[in-house]
């Protein structure tokens, strides 16, 4: 499957040749995504209105979410990145890592 971030804020699916919505945010626009090693999870960046920034785990099924992580310091969140395990997330904004546990949701 190949997953995309759209212009209009959605997340989309690309399976079988066919499109699908896979998740649409309120008041939100997801931006980066990355898929976990299993292509059971996808992590994505999602923007507020306020420019407040969360990193949304979500069943790469379903589109439910699993997980909610909030960007220290409301920081700009540009890359997103499992490690090979599944159970760790990279994230980088304005020359910061975050290292996040996808288990206990918090940050190493």
């Amino acid at each position: 499957a190949l997953f995309r971030a759209a212009d209009d804020g959605a997340l989309w699916v690309v399976e079988s040749g066919a499109f699908r919505q896979l998740f649409a945010p309120a008041d939100r626009a997801a931006s980066t995504v990355a898929v976990s090693p299993d292509g059971r999870r996808i992590a994505v960046v999602v923007f507020g209105k306020h420019d407040e920034t969360e990193l949304l785990v979500i069943d790469a099924r379903t589109g439910a979410a699993q997980a909610k992580f909030v960007a220290p310091l409301g920081d700009y969140v540009g890359t997103v990145a499992f490690d090979a395990s599944g159970q760790r997330i990279l994230t980088a904004a304005q020359g910061i890592v975050w290292l996040w546990d996808a288990t206990s949701r918090g940050v190493l």
